[in-house]
């Protein structure tokens, strides 16, 4: 059910999902139930900005990149 997804090349992972939560997922995505709420809510957003009138969603296919990992090291707790 991977839709050959594992054949693009540099990928990290990938993930397959629907309103009903994760289709497929590999690699650093691979059972990320928390990304795929965040996209999805990124394409309900998305929805709301139809042409008036088109029947269609307003995109076709819809990616991203993950955000920079901080370099910079946090402390917690008292001093």
């Amino acid at each position: 059910m991977s839709f050959g997804l594992e054949r693009i090349p540099d990928q990290l992972g990938y993930l397959v999902i629907s309103e009903d939560g994760v289709l497929a997922s590999a690699g650093e995505l691979e059972n990320d139930e928390h990304t795929a709420g965040v996209i999805m809510q990124m394409m309900r957003t998305a929805c709301r900005f139809r042409l008036q009138g088109a029947a269609e969603p307003p995109f076709k296919r819809m990616s991203g990149k993950p955000p920079l990992q901080s370099t910079h090291s946090h402390r917690t707790g008292t001093q």
